[in-house]
């Protein structure tokens, strides 16, 4: 009888002694799992918003003039196409021609999933005219991708044409003389345009 009430006393106290244990081991096993280290790295979402702005592209004026200049959020590029002529007429203004091709600029960059990769300026001839044209992977000249006709001087040496117009983007304007034997390109990639445009502008 006696041994019945020490067994009985034992398992009273070894009891609530062993739930304790347990709940104890269940703490800290609980802590140790809350501070193992998370499995992904977290996301610095400031740099990826930074990286992933897409390009558009505005008609400003500046000094008297107007320009397609490139943007990035807040950040607006250098001149990349300075617009003055007005042999085109009423129809075709310096203003109208600048909104209509930065228009196609920023349409063709949404068309290519917002990014500039693969897009490249060159020039041929579409319905009679010598044009500047936005093509991908060196495709050729036609009406949907054409973006501004070239005035009588510029018609009759398209090449001499773009590489002016990549010098005016890399802050060449006063490099207007190319020699024979500079290699003139046929095809200019919008995206080393853009971003020598970029670079000006924050050298500037």
């Amino acid at each position: 009888m006696k041994m019945r009430t020490v067994t009985s006393q034992i398992t009273k106290i070894t009891t609530p002694a062993l739930l304790a244990s347990i709940i104890l081991s269940g703490i800290v096993a609980c802590s140790r799992q809350t501070n193992l280290p998370p499995t992904e790295e977290p996301v610095n979402t400031e740099l990826a918003d930074t990286n992933t702005e897409t390009t558009i592209f505005n008609c400003v004026q500046q000094q008297g003039s107007w320009a397609t200049i490139a943007q990035r959020g807040n950040v607006s590029s250098s001149p990349i196409i300075s617009w003055q002529t007005v042999e085109f007429g009423e129809k075709w203004t310096p203003e109208k021609r600048c909104q209509h091709v930065s228009e196609k600029l920023t349409q063709a960059v949404k068309n290519n999933g917002g990014e500039l990769t693969n897009l490249e300026l060159t020039y041929g001839d579409v319905d009679g005219y010598t044009v500047i044209c936005l093509v991908k992977s060196q495709e050729s000249c036609n009406s949907a991708n054409q973006l501004f006709t070239l005035n009588e001087q510029n018609r009759a040496n398209p090449a001499f044409a773009l590489k002016k117009l990549d010098n005016f983007a890399q802050g060449k304007a006063g490099e207007s003389t190319v020699e024979e034997s500079d290699d003139l390109p046929e095809f200019v990639s919008l995206e080393a345009l853009v971003d020598a445009s970029f670079q000006v502008s924050e050298d500037g």
